[in-house]
């Protein structure tokens, strides 16, 4: 013979429940705007550091070419932007100018795991041409207005969109990233919305 048994629930439990329901529901928009811009900046710190890895770079000068905007929080959407810009060389760590006859030009190093490189006939625009303060410049020769000195070209370096299309496999680094830090941040900051309860 089967048992049978009846499960009634009480009228406060039942208010208790709803009233918690109703919380998390007008609660939910900030918790997830939260979750998201976690995600978010956590994707931007994952660009930078990557970027650093590569790039003969500070990390504020890579930090300032990112930034981040939010887009949709009903879609869980957030645009992590990289600047296109080209990094003028003088950026560069360790880029300088010498003047003797020996070693000729600027030296500079773009990247961390290659060797320092040189542009023999570059030099700094100013009083003092080994002050790179204001660019590091060569003259165009080539230019069919070229008269002996003019016209100039700056030198640059790649972007910061550049080291990061070209790093294998990174934007997929960073999305995951992004993705699995909202998720554990959303799930924390609910759980500790239900622990208040």
């Amino acid at each position: 013979m089967a048992t049978r048994f009846t499960a009634e629930l009480n009228p406060k439990d039942v208010d208790s429940v709803l009233s918690m329901v109703e919380d998390l529901r007008k609660e939910s928009p900030k918790l997830i705007f939260w979750s998201l811009k976690k995600g978010a900046n956590k994707g931007q710190s994952e660009t930078v550091n990557n970027v650093y890895a590569k790039a003969n770079l500070t990390k504020t000068k890579i930090k300032k070419r990112t930034s981040v905007r939010f887009y949709s929080i009903s879609q869980l959407t957030a645009k992590l932007r990289i600047k296109s810009g080209n990094i003028p060389l003088e950026e560069f760590n360790g880029t300088k100018v010498y003047k003797s006859q020996s070693k000729p030009g600027v030296y500079f190093k773009i990247w961390r795991d290659e060797a320092q490189e040189n542009y023999r006939h570059a030099f700094g625009l100013a009083a003092n041409p080994q002050d790179i303060t204001r660019g590091v410049w060569e003259r165009e020769i080539n230019a069919l207005d070229y008269d002996g000195r003019y016209p100039l070209r700056r030198k640059f370096g790649p972007s910061v969109a550049t080291v990061f299309e070209k790093t294998p496999r990174l934007s997929d680094h960073v999305l995951k990233t992004a993705t699995d830090t909202m998720v554990a941040e959303l799930n924390r900051l609910v759980n500790l919305k239900l622990d208040s309860y």
